[in-house]
C-alpha cells in the first residue's frame, strides 16, 4: 500500500503554465552604473508554477538579467530576496543564512562563505535547489 506522505516525484507533474498563461508581476533590477542606466525585468516566483518554472525561467531570467545590469554575485544573493516569494523565499533566505553567513570581520571571511565569488553562487542555487525540491541531487 502507497504511503499518504509520498510525494509524486516534481517531473511527473503537469506542467501549470506555458506561453499564453499570465505570468506573475516582475521585479526590475537597475544598474547603478553612472551614464549606464540598465534595466532587466524578472517575474516574481511564489512557487505557483511548479519548479520547472522556477529553474527555466525565474532562476535563467535573474541570471540574465543580473549580467545585463552588472550585477555582483554578493548584490545578486540579495536581489533575489526581491524576487522569491513565499515558500521560495523561505528557503532561499535560509541557504543564505545557513551557507553564507554575514561576515563580521571582512578580513575573516573563509572562501566557503565568500558572497562574491562565482563558485559560491552557484552553490548556492544548487543548495537552494536541492532544498526545495527535498532532493540530494539538483
Amino acid at each position: 500500500m502507497a504511503s499518504i506522505f509520498e510525494k509524486t516525484p516534481f517531473f511527473k507533474v503537469k506542467r501549470t503554465w506555458d506561453e499564453k498563461t499570465k505570468l506573475p508581476e516582475t521585479y526590475k533590477l537597475r544598474s547603478n552604473e553612472y551614464g549606464q542606466k540598465q534595466i532587466a525585468e524578472v517575474h516574481t516566483d511564489g512557487g505557483q508554477f511548479g519548479p520547472e518554472f522556477t529553474i527555466s525561467r525565474t532562476i535563467a531570467d535573474f541570471i540574465r538579467g543580473s549580467a545585463k545590469v552588472n550585477l555582483g554575485y554578493e548584490q545578486s544573493l540579495l536581489e533575489l530576496e526581491n524576487v522569491f516569494q513565499g515558500p521560495l523565499l523561505t528557503d532561499w533566505k535560509h541557504i543564505v543564512a545557513t551557507h553564507f553567513p554575514e561576515p563580521v570581520e571582512p578580513e575573516e571571511v573563509r572562501p566557503e562563505h565568500d558572497r562574491s565569488s562565482a563558485e559560491n553562487f552557484d552553490r548556492a542555487m544548487n543548495e537552494f535547489i536541492k532544498h526545495h525540491l527535498k532532493e540530494k541531487k539538483p
